[in-house]
């Protein structure tokens, strides 16, 4: 996640589209293939009326192998929290989950960063973006 748009995250000839508000922005990791500057929800508004052909829909082989590689992490990251032996970061995230799980309610989960952060996006259930 913290390659800012380098190697070996992307391949090196990789092309990004950035959109921001500020054009200070463009080009503060990688130059941008297509800078574009405005209003997010506008733009991206501007360009869902403007496409003929999807991008790709759920039943496409691109989603379907991202679903396949998805339910594969989920299983990884499952069997690190059953590890023995001393807490994990996964382990003892997986306690803090199994105890929400048990009550009802929307709940909020700070992580103060790095590892916890990380590994939480993993580990805890999400039903609300960001």
């Amino acid at each position: 996640m913290l390659h800012f748009g380098l190697p070996p995250r992307f391949k090196s000839d990789v092309k990004f589209i950035q959109l921001d508000n500020d054009p200070l922005e463009f080009g503060n990791n990688v130059k941008a293939a297509i800078p574009l500057c405005g209003d997010a929800k506008t733009i991206l508004g501007q360009l869902n009326e403007n496409i003929t052909t999807p991008f790709c829909s759920k039943d496409s082989q691109w989603m379907k192998n991202i679903s396949v590689r998805c339910n594969a992490k989920i299983v990884e990251q499952k069997s690190l929290c059953e590890e023995e032996g001393p807490l994990t970061f996964y382990s003892s995230q997986k306690i803090v989950e199994d105890n929400i799980q048990k009550l009802a309610g929307d709940f909020m989960i700070v992580c103060e960063g790095s590892n916890s952060m990380d590994i939480g996006r993993t580990i805890f259930t999400n039903a609300h973006p960001r």
